[in-house]
């Protein structure tokens, strides 16, 4: 099956990699479950192969999104990657903690412990060199257990100790903190039958965001800055590869389930989406998630295809701007998409402290990233 894969991925590199008009590249990020797929040198071969079909010298940032298991695997995949890419300027791991919470780990099938996670972190310090970043994922499942006196409790106070310490320790260069979001078709299983899949299994969506805003707190406490929604990092290593996506600079995903977004101009002939209306300006399309398809070269999933306008581009890059530390510039240029009366809305959200400006930035403070959605949606005429 991996040689499978490998055949069609790096057949579709050299098939699309023509029709891209702009062959440099400026970072790579290799995920979805790839990298604890395949062994380092299969994944080293896939960058290599890469570089001879784009210039990749300009890579200012190699991504690799990992599992922390099994532990020696990966400090040694860590490790190989260091040696065979130790000029480029910066290479970032991020691992998929989700959680210090036993119950939540194995119902969520991850064979791993709060132990083993603490040992996996304390082993991290020892192969750490200068040019790596290291970022920790978590997610805020809204499970809260309940002291000896009856008061709700999230995970348990030496897990919440350990957290705080980690933070205030700032080994971690970056961390990334989602909220659980199920939808219909999830793979995660109800509780019982009957209940419908929402955010509801460990708890509401109230207490979803109390976690949420208390595991930020120990991050923004222990002095990292927030650049996005739900990212947050030291000065000067905050994720190069996500500001390509916020900003709407071109992208192209390699394999199955993988995404891109192309500006028109940046295409060449690219049969594969069809052809393009004088109205389309940008294209942002899905692989196919099924693998049998994808080793056929059917690569791209035509009802995961959206061709956009220029108007569809200025929608998405308010709201993708306004969820970063860079906010919105020059917002006289989005004025027929916003409400009519969108000046008395952000005069009212900047009262509130949830919205402020620097020169022409329009910006969301800390507490108006929480509530991001709704500001957005209220601003936004049309979304």
């Amino acid at each position: 099956m991996v040689d499978d894969y490998l055949k069609a991925l790096y057949q579709e590199i050299s098939i699309t990699a023509p029709h891209i008009v702009d062959k440099q590249i400026s970072t790579i990020y290799l995920g979805g479950g790839t990298p604890n797929v395949l062994s380092p040198e299969q994944l080293t071969g896939i960058v290599d192969f890469l570089g001879q079909h784009f210039d990749t010298s300009q890579v200012m940032e190699l991504n690799i999104e990992l599992n922390p298991y099994p532990t020696e695997e990966i400090y040694n995949l860590i490790q190989y990657f260091n040696t065979h890419f130790k000029k480029r300027p910066r290479l970032r791991f991020s691992f998929g903690i989700q959680t210090f919470d036993n119950q939540i780990l194995q119902d969520v099938g991850r064979p791993v412990t709060f132990a083993g996670l603490t040992d996996f972190i304390r082993g991290l310090r020892e192969i750490k060199q200068e040019n790596m970043v290291f970022n920790f994922d978590f997610i805020a499942f809204g499970k809260f257990g309940e002291t000896r006196k009856g008061e709700a409790q999230l995970w348990d106070p030496g897990k919440i100790d350990f957290f705080d310490r980690f933070a205030k320790s700032q080994f971690a260069d970056s961390f990334s903190l989602y909220t659980l979001e199920l939808f219909p078709g999830s793979t995660w299983k109800s509780k019982t039958p009957d209940q419908a899949i929402s955010g509801t299994y460990y708890g509401s969506d109230d207490d979803i965001f109390t976690e949420f805003a208390y595991l930020k707190d120990i991050i923004l406490d222990a002095g990292y800055q927030r650049y996005e929604s739900s990212n947050f990092s030291k000065p000067g290593v905050s994720s190069i590869h996500n500001r390509v996506y916020r900003t709407m600079q071109n992208y192209i995903g390699f394999g199955p389930s993988a995404s891109s977004f192309m500006k028109v101009d940046g295409l060449d002939s690219f049969d594969s989406l069809g052809k393009l209306d004088t109205a389309t300006k940008a294209v942002r399309w899905t692989n196919t998630s099924n693998l049998v398809e994808y080793f056929k070269g059917n690569y791209i999933d035509p009802s995961k295809t959206s061709f956009m306008t220029q108007k569809d581009i200025l929608i998405e890059s308010f709201f993708l701007g306004l969820r970063t530390d860079t906010g919105v510039t020059n917002l006289e240029k989005y004025i027929p998409l916003l409400v009519p009366n969108h000046k008395e809305l952000i005069e009212s959200y900047k009262d509130e402290g949830l919205l402020y400006d620097v020169d022409d930035r329009l910006l969301l403070t800390d507490q108006g990233m929480d509530v991001s959605n709704t500001i957005i949606t209220d601003l936004l005429n049309e979304i």
